[in-house]
């Protein structure tokens, strides 16, 4: 009987067709790592993320999903020790911390509440600053796509503004008028689309 593939084994087998190391060079977290972890958030991990934690909890192989932000597993469990008791933690209602920003400036928290979107969200302290990414399993495909598939191209360019959402609506419509077809790991912070001989990222 064939095994069912789950959505992180989807995610691998798209990472593997960009950079066939990046995988080998994961290290999962422990069960009981895993399980220790929700028991101090005190929410339920979201099926993908605990999937993701546990092939790479312990290392992610060089993915960095957080910009450089402490994600393995054993450093959020002494977070949430350090804090003190389980639930007494100064997230957000309804967020769970899966990355750390070691100069103590913006973290990255998940949404779990069970009415929310399980948008990937940057917060400082209780408040939400800003977004990330729609939901956690669109973090992944778009990490590995900008970093083993754009960056790797032999020509590319960044653009930054200051006002990105009019500007990232403006360049969504006139790249998908001129035949861009857009990825489905595309959100409000980030288009990705492929033509014939152009790949592009807009953020």
């Amino acid at each position: 009987m064939a095994l069912t593939m789950t959505a992180f084994d989807e995610f691998l087998k798209y990472l593997r067709t960009l950079d066939r190391d990046v995988p080998t060079r994961m290290r999962s977290a422990s069960e009981a790592d895993i399980r220790r972890l929700g028991s101090l958030t005190q929410h339920s991990l979201p099926v993908i993320y605990r999937d993701y934690l546990a092939s790479c909890g312990e290392n992610d192989g060089g993915l960095d999903l957080f910009f450089g932000r402490k994600s393995d597993t054993r450093s959020l469990i002494e977070y949430y020790g350090d804090e003190g008791r389980p639930g007494r933690v100064n997230l957000a209602p309804g967020r769970v911390l899966i990355a750390m920003d070691p100069l103590g400036e913006e973290d990255v928290c998940l949404d779990v509440n069970p009415l929310g979107l399980g948008s990937v969200e940057f917060t400082r302290g209780e408040t939400v600053s800003r977004l990330l990414s729609s939901d956690f399993g669109k973090l992944l495909y778009r990490t590995a796509f900008l970093k083993y598939r754009m960056a790797k191209l032999p020509h590319r360019a960044y653009y930054a503004t200051a006002q990105p959402e009019p500007v990232l609506r403006r360049l969504r419509f006139s790249a998908l008028k001129k035949g861009m077809k857009e990825l489905p790991f595309s959100d409000a912070v980030v288009c990705c689309g492929e033509m014939r001989s152009l790949t592009m990222s807009l953020t």
